[in-house]
């Protein structure tokens, strides 16, 4: 190696293998074994470059090695790349550095004192050992890694123009608190279950400002933010290398039915914390991916709405994982924000913040691991799971009503568990500038919008079933069921009752109220207006919501009504009470 760069020594003469000098730090491996490299350092205009060359690479087919080696501005001909990679093959080195393949938390480096590995490369503490750590892996890229979590201005710059920008706007206030979760799920020992939020909205509601600001906490918004646009495969790989920081996604549109059919899977995997089990090229099982990672998207319309139009179904089991939020707080003028603080418009607010965002990022989510190792090494995992069992159970006992059904506790605790994460950083790691209690009023905030538009403290799977028969009484109530007065008189007419109504489900009748009655039949009411979901279940929500008429006895769910024509027949009577019952998700009154 000279100061011009590498020179390999033949028979017949110097031959200069790279333009540039570098040097050959340490040679690294993993604990665990396998990924034997090299580390590697040289200068690029003035800059300092390091690059992990794993050994694989060298000689691996299809191998993106010398490619990435030149895009970090290592210079070498191609007639020469040869010599290089022989020299990368046999060289060693004195120093010995160790490598991990996984982002966040270092298992090898234990708890005592813990390393966080970002994405980036870049290793946050000491570890319990003092031993040097870098991420390697083949299939990443190192550059693109640190362009998109790079750090840019200070911590207290973006605490001044987004974080402090964020305070009394609810919205920003949760995606904040959201983004600084994901490295707790672990040190809280699994008590938590990760999850995510879904923002939507129409045009020009400011979901872009939420994605901006979400995403400016652990680097530039412009790169870490992804559209929905992909494979479950593909969201399982950048859910790994996303674990203990977060996934930001930006527009889940409904017009790419494959995808949009297939993200209530994807939830249900990023929410379970695994990928799937699959072969390798040998046909040996590769090691499930695993991942701890809460995470976001953005869209126009409500998650539900986004999964039914591409024939999906959607469940409680999606909802309780991953959450709808109305972009716009009631009563807002300024779409997303709920103020705007001294600003002319929203729309310069909104401008400002993003351009901030754009200058200002990747300090707060370091600023907030270094303190929480910091809290770790001097008083423990325990210490810590105590605060937090505490803080969210306050959030619980002032934001979920009593009597609310299971599903809503559970998104209740993720609630309380983000409120609490936002309340730790600002009044005990001055992570944010927020006052005591901001995070837990802004979160506890969505909390109360989701709630309200959920449409009741029941079980989600009876509220959408009281949904689905009202829709279906709103849409069919008058050209799907015969009119049985019609029917009655028609029964001495020689000419018979001419139906006006098509795939007839059953008969309407006018009450004194000057209402209808709504007589279903027991096969329709199973096969087309329950479709999809459990008819018997879907009859006793409708019943307790107090828009089913069952017998003196209430045993029954049907019953014995005379249908002109056809004799005594059981039918759901179905009363009027259903349009009243259940609030339909996107409803606007």
């Amino acid at each position: 190696m000279t100061k011009k760069g590498l020179v390999y020594a033949g028979d017949n003469g110097d031959e200069q293998v790279t333009n540039t000098q570098f040097h050959v730090v340490a040679e690294c491996d993993r604990v665990e074994g396998g990924d034997a490299g090299l580390l590697l350092r040289w200068i690029n205009r003035g800059r300092g470059m390091e690059y992990v060359v794993l050994k694989s690479q060298i000689s691996a087919r299809g191998s993106k090695l010398l490619q990435e080696l030149r895009s970090n501005n290592m210079l070498f001909t191609e007639s020469t790349s040869r010599r290089l990679l022989d020299f990368l093959g046999t060289v060693q080195a004195r120093k010995f550095v160790r490598t991990v393949g996984t982002v966040g938390w270092d298992q090898a480096s234990g708890w005592g004192r813990p390393t966080f590995m970002l994405p980036s490369g870049e290793a946050l503490g000491l570890g319990s050992s003092g031993q040097e750590i870098r991420f390697a892996r083949s299939d990443v890229d190192p550059a693109k890694k640190r362009a998109k979590y790079a750090s840019a201005g200070t911590l207290e710059e973006w605490k001044t123009h987004v974080a402090a920008r964020a305070i009394g706007n609810s919205r920003l206030i949760l995606g904040i608190c959201l983004a600084l979760s994901s490295p707790l799920l672990q040190v809280l020992g699994g008590t938590i279950e990760p999850g995510g939020i879904h923002m939507w909205g129409g045009n020009g509601t400011g979901k872009s400002t939420f994605s901006n600001v979400v995403a400016s906490i652990w680097g530039d918004p412009r790169k870490i933010t992804t559209e929905l646009d992909g494979t479950k495969t593909g969201f399982e790989n950048e859910a790994e290398l996303s674990s203990c920081i977060g996934l930001y996604l930006e527009e889940m549109k409904s017009d790419d039915k494959s995808i949009s059919k297939e993200i209530g899977r994807i939830i249900y995997m990023w929410a379970n914390r695994k990928g799937g089990t699959r072969s390798g090229p040998n046909i040996a099982i590769r090691e499930t991916k695993e991942f701890d990672l809460m995470f976001s998207s953005t869209g126009e319309y409500h998650l539900k709405n986004v999964i039914e139009m591409s024939g999906g179904t959607y469940t409680g089991g999606i909802e309780a994982r991953m959450t709808s939020i109305q972009a716009t707080p009631p009563g807002s003028t300024f779409g997303i924000l709920d103020t705007i603080h001294d600003a002319e418009s929203s729309k310069a607010f909104v401008d400002d913040l993003k351009k901030n965002c754009e200058n200002l990022h990747g300090t707060a989510g370091r600023h907030f691991i270094m303190r929480l190792i910091d809290d770790i090494t001097s008083n423990g995992r325990q210490d810590i799971q105590d605060w937090f069992s505490k803080s969210i159970q306050n959030f619980i006992q002032d934001y979920v009503p009593d009597g609310s059904d299971n599903m809503i506790h559970r998104v209740g605790k993720r609630f309380a568990f983000m409120a609490a994460v936002g309340e730790l950083a600002a009044s005990t790691y001055g992570t944010l500038p927020w006052p005591q209690g901001e995070a837990f009023q802004g979160v506890g905030t969505c909390f109360r919008s989701w709630l309200d538009d959920r449409g009741g403290l029941g079980a989600r799977e009876d509220i959408l079933a009281i949904q689905q028969v009202r829709s279906f009484i709103e849409q069919h109530g008058l050209n799907r069921f015969e009119d049985i007065a019609a029917m009655r008189s028609a029964i001495t007419d020689a000419g018979g009752y001419i139906s006006s109504s098509r795939e007839t489900v059953g008969v309407r009748e006018i009450t004194r109220e000057n209402t209808y009655n709504y007589y279903v039949f027991h096969e329709t009411w199973k096969n087309i207006i329950c479709r999809g979901i459990d008819p018997i279940r879907a009859a006793k929500a409708v019943r307790d919501a107090g828009a089913l008429q069952t017998g003196t006895s209430g045993r029954s769910l049907t019953m014995q009504k005379a249908i002109p024509g056809q004799g005594k027949t059981r039918v759901y009577v179905i009363t009027s009470k259903i349009l009243q019952a259940g609030d339909i998700l996107d409803d606007e009154d």
